[in-house]
């Protein structure tokens, strides 16, 4: 911390140490876990997170005794010095003399004004906006196709489980449309309207999480890349038996996967314990 360093007759400004300040990380998505993160190593320990619900088991990672999980914030008391704060937590706990809260609201969604597209008006326009709501990439068909000009494709917009493996699954699927073979419904924003009302009846629920996002596909990934499967299989068989199936038998191994991390974290974090 910047202080004052009161050398005889030479007074100078330098660095001093100052108490670590009793933080408190509101949050359990990216952008809270990543605030604790970088607040390790300048913040008393333990770094509180305030949590609504655990970590999903996709999420891997081992345990840092630098951080701790404690429940929802029910109350913010400030004390009589006005200088610092009481947290009651729903389950009864105070946590006592915080000096500063963070909260994770979490990332703006990723705008990119470089991508311009001509409107009604046939004027050039920003395709994506932080004023979108949910934050999307707007008007795209089955997250890849920009329904006005279908000439504009994006691959990657879904955030994944298994990104590359769906990556060549819907490059497969857009090469086609490219190369004249696939049709196209006539109602190419029936998906997004049908999507844009899931999320925001998600959103609006008494225990919403930040999964509940219009890229963010959860378990309806397997149904999403069964169809573009499908699609490709009616056209280009040949295409579709290279491609991962996405069976049943596919998807419980790559739901396996996170937990075979799990043992292995933990596996690996027993041999440094016993060295």
């Amino acid at each position: 911390m910047r202080g004052t360093l009161g050398w005889p007759c030479t007074p100078k400004i330098g660095w001093v140490p100052l108490p670590l300040p009793r933080v408190v990380v509101v949050g359990n998505a990216n952008s809270a876990n990543d605030i604790a993160a970088q607040l390790k190593s300048v913040a008393c320990s333990p770094i509180y997170r305030s949590i609504r619900r655990p970590t999903q088991r996709r999420f891997a990672f081992l345990s840092d005794s630098r951080v701790e999980d404690v429940s929802a914030v029910a109350r913010y008391n400030v004390t009589n010095d006005g200088n610092k704060l009481d947290i009651e937590l729903i389950d009864g706990r105070v946590l006592a003399n915080i000096d500063a809260v963070f909260l994770g609201t979490g990332y703006s969604p990723a705008c990119a004004p470089f991508v311009r597209v001509l409107d009604d008006r046939r004027q050039l326009v920003p395709l994506t906006s932080s004023a979108t709501d949910p934050p999307r990439i707007p008007s795209l068909y089955n997250h890849i196709l920009y329904a006005p000009r279908p000439s504009l494709a994006f691959i990657g917009t879904l955030m994944s489980f298994t990104p590359f493996t769906l990556s060549d699954t819907s490059s497969t699927w857009l090469a086609l449309f490219f190369a004249g073979r696939l049709a196209l419904p006539d109602d190419l924003l029936a998906g997004e309207r049908e999507r844009v009302q899931f999320v925001l009846t998600g959103r609006g629920a008494a225990d919403s999480s930040s999964f509940i996002a219009y890229h963010v596909l959860g378990a309806f990934e397997l149904d999403y890349a069964r169809g573009l499967v499908r699609d490709i299989a009616r056209i280009a068989p040949e295409y579709a038996s290279v491609l991962p199936t996405w069976s049943d038998d596919e998807w419980a191994q790559r739901e396996g996967m996170y937990e075979r991390k799990w043992v292995s974290l933990e596996a690996e974090a027993r041999r440094e314990s016993e060295t």
